[in-house]
């Protein structure tokens, strides 16, 4: 490449802009990959410190959900997370709505610390014996499906003759 005298100057500036920005993106770069080695060693040697774990929140409960389906996503989620399970009564309260939440306002405080007791409470409330428990095992493997409500899936297979009144 040949340039006049006035513009070889300029194009040389140019390019050795160009050759400081390139290292210094090479370092910016270098510094990335050695912070994210250090953050992967520190999350495996101290699992107990996860912030983005700690910070993590259930979502709500929804007036049509299926109780037993929703406690049943909560423990899959505590589990995964690693929360300790004197946690889990705390992290699920605030996510309780209707019946559920009546059922935990009307325990005293230590039951409501316990999460197997405000479980078994909540059930109760709904009406979830072990009873209907075995019934809903019954009519799942008759092939009915209970995703709008135990009652009404009740009534449809006394109807069919799959479960007697």
């Amino acid at each position: 490449m040949h340039f006049p005298p006035e513009l070889w100057l300029e194009y040389m500036r140019i390019q050795a802009d160009k050759e400081i920005q390139l290292r210094a993106l090479e370092v910016m770069e270098r510094e990335y990959a050695h912070n994210m080695v250090l953050l992967n060693q520190n999350d495996q040697n101290n699992t107990n410190n996860r912030p983005c774990r700690r910070e993590l929140r259930f979502r709500k409960l929804r007036d049509t959900e299926d109780i037993e389906k929703y406690l049943r996503a909560f423990e899959h989620v505590a589990q995964s997370n690693e929360w300790p399970k004197p946690s889990w009564s705390a992290r699920l309260a605030p996510e309780l709505t209707g019946k559920a939440f009546e059922a935990y306002a009307n325990l005293s405080l230590a039951e409501a610390k316990d999460y197997d007791t405000l479980k078994k409470v909540i059930l109760i409330k709904y009406e979830i014996t072990a009873e209907a428990f075995r019934n809903n095992e019954l009519l799942k493997r008759q092939g009915c499906n209970l995703t709008t409500g135990f009652t009404q899936h009740t009534s449809h297979c006394q109807s069919t003759g799959i479960l007697r009144a």
